[in-house]
């Protein structure tokens, strides 16, 4: 069992970023103001508590406990961080949940995959068919060595098909 610690991250304002460590709170808040000065070099990526920082001024930001509580796993600890995101959600800044279940990130998947198709139809459809032009001989030979399994495939659904209208 480890010790995780819930936190916030907060300005003078009523928004909050949400996260979990189990080092000490003011070490995982070095470790944002560090990465937040990395970001602003161009050399890290963008978490959420940074605009906070933005917003307020990484001087006038605090980080502050929620709760603690030992737990089994890393992924234990991101659910307890989920339930807490959940209660908040209205003032929360963070950019992502902190744990998604299998059935949620099928879900956003395919939301994703979805928006992304209908901003790209252009893009997806020059992209196939350049793909065709290329690949021609190669779809062909495709196509003939796919042939009998198809055909294979059809004659079992017929026949399948047959046995259901004579019942």
């Amino acid at each position: 069992m480890v010790l995780f610690r819930f936190y916030r991250i907060v300005g003078t304002g009523t928004d909050e970023y949400i996260g979990s460590t189990k080092n000490t709170l003011s070490t995982r808040f070095g470790g944002h103001k560090s990465s937040y000065r990395r970001f602003l070099a161009r050399k890290g990526k963008k978490c959420g508590s940074f605009d906070l920082f933005k917003i307020y001024g990484v001087e006038n930001c605090q980080i502050e406990l929620i709760s603690e509580k030992e737990c089994e796993s890393k992924k234990e600890a991101r659910i307890e961080e989920r339930r807490i995101y959940d209660e908040r959600r209205d003032i929360i800044v963070n950019l992502n949940r902190p744990y998604a279940s299998v059935e949620e990130s099928k879900e956003l998947m395919k939301e994703y995959s979805k928006e992304y198709r209908q901003e790209n139809k252009d893009k997806i459809k020059n992209y196939y068919k350049e793909y065709c032009i290329a690949n021609k001989e190669r779809m062909k030979e495709n196509q003939k060595a796919n042939r009998d399994k198809r055909n294979a495939q059809q004659r079992e659904r017929r026949r399948i098909n047959r046995a259901k209208s004579i019942l």
